[in-house]
């Protein structure tokens, strides 16, 4: 049974649904993690395959969130709870968002790549 206070959608674009998230939980792909990061939201990473433990491991590196490497319910739990109250995890993902911010846009290294290629 679902709670009242939950709601189940089939999709909902992340775009829409970061800026009212205080964590978000994920596998650790690229997009979702670099998405949650910009946003400077707290992230609990679980990583299944290919370069998901890697993110994880940066993402608890830079102090944005945490890695768990297991799939028990209570040590997920558990580390939802703590980046959901960490003031040093929430300044870790504030300081993510802001690198990420400072960041040449991508169509700038595009066209130096273009114009590297044609010389």
């Amino acid at each position: 049974m679902i709670p009242d206070n939950v709601r189940v959608e089939r999709f909902v674009p992340q775009v829409e649904i970061m800026p009212y998230t205080s964590a978000v939980v994920c596998h650790g792909g690229s997009w979702t993690l670099l998405s949650t990061l910009a946003t400077g939201c707290p992230v609990v990473v679980i990583p299944l395959f290919a370069d998901q433990p890697a993110n994880a491991r940066a993402a608890e590196a830079a102090g944005a969130g945490l890695a768990v490497f297991t799939h028990h319910a209570d040590e997920i739990a558990k580390a939802i709870r703590a980046v959901l109250t960490s003031e040093s995890i929430r300044a870790g993902a504030q300081n993510a968002a802001a690198e990420l911010a400072s960041m040449h846009p991508m169509n700038e290294a595009i066209a130096e790549i273009i114009s590297i290629a044609g010389r």
